[in-house]
């Protein structure tokens, strides 16, 4: 049985459903997040109950969108149940901002039936031990071919919907998936598709403390060629005031 990827084809609520790995709206959205995988494991190792449902990524979002300034400062997996902010705040935002979700990878371990043993977030092949909410290993089970990409169905996506002007990849470029983002950016949308890198929403790597004022600011003022930031025009049409979050 392989490891599917836990929204694979999934209903959250008010007509919020995914289908391969894709959130499916029921407005026209705009803006398209792009994360790499997001397994069904044990629901303790793995809390998201929505896209970046356990990092920092809904902190930092309601914090430049919804409050305009450092109120939320931990992980949302850190906050008391109904975590904060709750499912019902997070499907409105989106429907609010006109965000849409997608993950590249569908499934994992699905070729040739092998043999597996899953505890917690890792699955164990005979003496190796995968960590299947880690890029890089995912990338090493990439290259025994058990991953399973949703790289066409993304592209069917967004060619269908032409409201889609903004895709942010949530990592910097490194292979597989630096494979699967050009064929992607490739594509001829038979529109302008802007293609957008910014600093992973675990925040792992990023210099700086407290982490959530400086993941922010790499998102709004970010300099490093590896990475972009957030578009200004979509900043300033939502009235934000970027200068508030800036580490001088």
């Amino acid at each position: 049985m392989p490891v599917n990827h836990k929204f694979l084809n999934f209903y959250f609520q008010d007509g919020f459903i995914t289908e391969n790995a894709i959130l499916k709206t029921n407005y026209n959205p705009e803006v398209l997040i792009l994360g790499t995988f997001n397994p069904v494991t044990n629901e303790d190792d793995n809390m998201a109950d929505f896209f970046y449902g356990r990092n920092w990524f809904w902190t930092c979002m309601f914090n430049i969108f919804q409050h305009q300034n450092i109120h939320l400062i931990t992980q949302r997996k850190f906050t008391q149940f109904p975590y904060n902010p709750t499912l019902n705040e997070i499907t409105k935002f989106c429907e609010k901002y006109k965000l849409t979700f997608a993950d590249l990878i569908s499934r994992v371990l699905f070729n040739n039936n092998i043999e597996y043993e899953l505890i917690g977030n890792s699955a164990f092949i005979g003496n190796e031990e995968y960590d299947l909410i880690k890029d890089r290993d995912l990338g090493v089970l990439n290259v025994i071919n058990q991953v399973e990409w949703t790289t066409d169905y993304l592209i069917k996506y967004i060619a269908e919907n032409p409201s889609i002007h903004t895709v942010y990849f949530t990592r910097q470029l490194a292979e597989p998936f630096l494979t699967q983002w050009t064929i992607l950016t490739n594509h001829n949308f038979g529109r302008v598709v802007s293609f957008k890198k910014i600093f992973t929403p675990s925040g792992q790597g990023l210099k700086g403390r407290p982490r959530i004022n400086h993941l922010i600011n790499h998102w709004l003022f970010n300099n490093n060629i590896n990475y972009d930031r957030l578009d200004n025009n979509w900043l300033l049409l939502h009235n934000i005031d970027t200068n508030i979050f800036e580490i001088q």
